[in-house]
């Protein structure tokens, strides 16, 4: 039982570290044909996509009232970390990016 539980976990520990590489490629390929700006433009676009449906039904129920000034305070700082990495991929390899 433990050596099932440890080979799971060490395959999701190395699942974990392929997306977290992989997404590093991603965006350093992204900005050879898009600007840091528009990069992360796209990724908060996303994002607000994704979030709006469940956004939505909160605001329906009205529960929405608490969290939406700490949700906007978090999206803006974010975004700003988000500009700040597209900014550092344009001067560094992807290796050096990920540490």
């Amino acid at each position: 039982m433990r050596v099932v539980t440890c080979m799971s976990a060490s395959g999701l520990l190395l699942l974990a570290a392929f997306c977290w590489g992989a997404g590093n490629v991603a965006n350093k390929t992204v900005l050879i044909h898009l600007q840091p700006l528009s990069v992360v433009g796209l990724r908060c676009l996303l994002a607000a996509v994704v979030i709006a449906p469940l956004a939505l039904a909160d605001f329906r129920k009205g529960d929405a009232g608490p969290w939406i000034k700490s949700a906007v305070r978090v999206a803006v700082l974010f975004a700003v970390a988000l500009v700040l990495q597209q900014l550092a991929y344009l001067s560094t390899t992807v290796t050096n990016a990920v540490f």
